[in-house]
Formats: structure tokens, C-alpha cells, sequence
């Protein structure tokens, strides 16, 4: 995600208070290189781990692109396979109120 660390911490701290997801982690000083509108781009960048539920993916990235600074904000979704149960149990009861 391009923005400042700051105010990535920011709006994503919303996306914990809005139940959208139970954990952002907030990785910084991420160099990305990448070809946009023909041009090869290089940006420094902060990116995010956030942990939800699939359900919520929508309205996850509704919320990203909505105040997002990039034309086209990067938004993936990867299938948990396994994982440690009381961990996935915690993020699907913090998640729950907005899923159900």
C-alpha cells in the first residue's frame, strides 16, 4: 500500500475499530517496482498483513479503496489452509458482529 507509515497506521487502526479485521500488521519500508500506464515505477511502500474473515473481503476492500491514494489499490485475498485454532477461533469472534 502506498502511503505514509502514519497514515497507514491510522486508517488501518479504523479497519480494527470497525471490526473489519482482528489484526493489521504493518510492514514497513517495502520497495516496489512495478510498470503503470507504461511506465516502470519504483516506490517506497509499507505493506499490510490483515487478518479476516472471507466473508469480510468485501467490504475490506470497499473500505481500502475508498481511502487508499493510489488510482488502483492492491487488495489480495489468500485461503488459510491450516493454521493454530485458538488464533483463527480469535479472529472469527472479533470479526464476528460484522460478518453475521
Amino acid at each position: 500500500m502506498g502511503c505514509s507509515e502514519w497514515g497507514c497506521l491510522f486508517t488501518f487502526r479504523a479497519v480494527v475499530e470497525k471490526r473489519l479485521a482482528a489484526c493489521v500488521n504493518v510492514i514497513p519500508q517495502i520497495t516496489s517496482i512495478y510498470e503503470w500506464k507504461g511506465k516502470i515505477e519504483e516506490d517506497s511502500e509499507v505493506l499490510m498483513m490483515i487478518k479476516t474473515q472471507s466473508s469480510l473481503v468485501p467490504a475490506l476492500t470497499d473500505f481500502v479503496r475508498s481511502v487508499h491514494p493510489y488510482e488502483v489499490a492492491e487488495v489480495i485475498a489468500l485461503p488459510v489452509e491450516q493454521g493454530n485454532f485458538p488464533y483463527l477461533h480469535w479472529v472469527h469472534q472479533v470479526t464476528k458482529s460484522v460478518s453475521d
